[in-house]
């Protein structure tokens, strides 16, 4: 970790957010067990407008995008629905304007040219949908977030430039509807190793997972406030880490939170797990 002087303003903010993002905050994580299986379940999204939860289910060309009603999960068993749409969209995220933002990789493309485009939100309930291209160079481009009015774009990639394998980057929207060029989101936040997963509450509060903090094992669940434009050094979620692998973290206007693990007691590879803020 690299060390920066630090404002006043800031020391306030760790200090708070080093209490309220520890062991006090947040309920052991329960194993979502009507949705897991012995395959990797990961990538949770959620869908405000129709109090839907999406995942992703299976290994390699048997993934499969799934959504169900969340107040399913209150049942002892659920019966989730698939995407139909011929993309298998990944890592779904949903603005106030009606849009979708998503990861997919189409027939013929590498693993490495994974690319991220955005929808309307009702399109993605039929097979066929007419996308927008966002981020679609010869790079791995993934997991992307946007605050609510879907102006910020954060996501992961491996694009040249940044400080390790996989950074975090941003895009903004200009007056003219075009994108920004990707800028790279800085050393207080990238490191040598992969940050990915990133999550905005706001346009100032990012959650994201790295394996380059040195922590308790793997990918780590981190939170990072910007101040001033910068964003700070992030603190980790030690109530909620393991010393396998977070990630995919999100958070629901109910303080539900849900995320993906390997750890140990799964039913599979990568589980999705359910926390609620106190």
């Amino acid at each position: 970790m690299r060390y920066k002087p630090l404002s006043v303003f800031y020391v306030f903010c760790v200090l708070y957010c080093s209490q309220a993002h520890t062991m006090t905050e947040w309920l052991i994580p329960q194993n979502v067990e009507q949705l897991n299986t012995t395959d990797d379940d990961f990538a949770p999204g959620f869908f405000a407008k129709k109090s839907l939860l999406f995942y992703t289910s299976g290994i390699g060309s048997r993934r499969t995008t799934k959504y169900c009603g969340l107040s399913q999960l209150d049942k002892q068993s659920v019966s989730p629905q698939s995407l139909p749409m011929r993309q298998k969209p990944v890592f779904l995220r949903f603005t106030s304007q009606n849009r979708v933002f998503f990861s997919a990789s189409f027939l013929g493309e590498r693993r490495s040219q994974m690319s991220i485009y955005s929808a309307h939100q009702d399109s993605i309930f039929h097979t066929t949908s007419s996308l927008t291209p966002l981020i679609t160079d010869a790079s791995y481009n993934s997991h992307p977030t946007s605050d609510a009015t879907g102006n910020l774009i954060i996501f992961s990639s491996d694009r040249a430039g940044g400080f390790g394998g996989t950074d975090l980057w941003m895009i903004t929207k200009l007056a003219d509807n075009t994108w920004s060029e990707p800028e790279n989101i800085g050393e207080n936040i990238n490191t040598s190793g992969n940050e990915i997963t990133p999550f905005l509450v706001s346009s100032d509060t990012l959650y994201f997972s790295s394996n380059g903090m040195g922590g308790k094992g793997g990918y780590e669940i981190m939170i990072s406030l910007r101040e001033q434009g910068v964003w700070q050094p992030p603190i980790p979620l030690t109530d909620i880490n393991s010393e396998n692998n977070d990630s995919d973290f999100i958070i629901l206007p109910d303080k539900r939170a849900f995320f993906s693990s390997d750890r140990v007691g799964g039913k599979g590879g990568m589980d999705l797990y359910m926390t609620k803020r106190q």
